[in-house]
């Protein structure tokens, strides 16, 4: 549990349960109180209109400490050792507290990347090993190049395949659709170009990014999905990207949820539809895309 908080940043309660103790959320309670009491984690109740009144866990500046120098020590002699390291030295070390009532304006993001990553961990054909969520992985620049900030990234190992990096970024509709093009695709665009960057920072020569998309503002998400994919094709991304509602993905992670920037959504679907979009032949299984 420490080591999947000083890797997530922050986990609800919920979603410590479903990493820990499936279909046992008491058990997370408690075992929480007794970490913070032990000041292990301090513990943030959101003050929701709707929903209650949920909990979360984040980690002390002890845990950090702690889990940094095991999680690195852990990845030696695996594909994951580079990007461990690198990542890891780079994150603060200091833990963050939240101060209730209220929520804070990055965490309706953070939760829903947590949730996507667990879903993705669930997979199990894709063999998920080193995963993170920080909110700044990477430095932010190296070599005279701006370098991306994925909202996570992990390292996939599906049985007798190599292992491939992937870096994820979810989208909750709130900036322009330029802006994802400018921010994110040229970042990643200038990074496909330089292999031996790329191995220096993560050891691994190239990778795929995993767009999920969700729009809680405008409630459009089909039309925010083919506009990334828009912006993608734009820039020159076509193979190194998927794209997938982040509904889609947490129910079905391991299904054929998955639209390429050059498949993008069948236009005459309105709303989303996994079954109709399925029938069109555009979606496709995350395994297809990671070959």
């Amino acid at each position: 549990m420490l080591r999947s908080l000083a890797l997530y940043r922050i986990l609800s309660y919920e979603q410590i349960a479903r990493l820990h103790f499936p279909g046992r959320l008491a058990t997370a309670r408690r075992r929480m109180r007794r970490l913070a009491l032990a000041g292990w984690v301090t513990i943030f109740e959101e003050r929701a209109l709707r929903g209650g009144h949920p909990r979360y866990a984040l980690p002390t500046t002890r845990t950090l400490r702690w889990a940094f120098e095991v999680i690195t020590a852990e990845a030696v002699g695996s594909a994951s050792e580079t990007l461990a390291r690198e990542i890891l030295r780079h994150q603060s070390q200091n833990g963050l507290t939240l101060r209730s009532p209220g929520t804070p304006p990055f965490l309706p993001h953070q939760r829903e990347i947590g949730s996507l990553v667990l879903a993705l961990r669930r997979c199990y054909s894709l063999g998920v090993g080193f995963t993170c969520a920080f909110a700044r992985p990477f430095p932010l620049e190296a070599n005279g190049v701006n370098l991306p900030q994925p909202d996570f990234i992990l390292v996939a190992a599906p049985f007798g395949r190599d292992p491939v990096l992937v870096f994820g970024e979810h989208d909750r509709g709130t900036e322009p659709v330029a802006r994802f093009g400018r921010r994110k695709v040229d970042a990643y665009e200038k990074l496909v170009v330089r292999p031996a960057l790329l191995r220096k920072l993560t050891g691994f020569s190239e990778f795929r990014v995993l767009v999920t998309v969700a729009d809680p503002v405008h409630r459009r998400p089909m039309d925010r999905l083919a506009a990334l994919a828009a912006q993608v094709r734009r820039r020159g991304g076509h193979s190194t990207y998927a794209l997938a509602l982040a509904g889609w993905v947490n129910a079905a992670p391991d299904g054929p949820v998955w639209f390429t920037a050059d498949q993008p959504p069948d236009p005459e679907i309105t709303r989303p539809n996994l079954e109709l979009h399925g029938a069109t032949g555009r979606t496709r299984a995350i395994l297809d895309l990671l070959g």
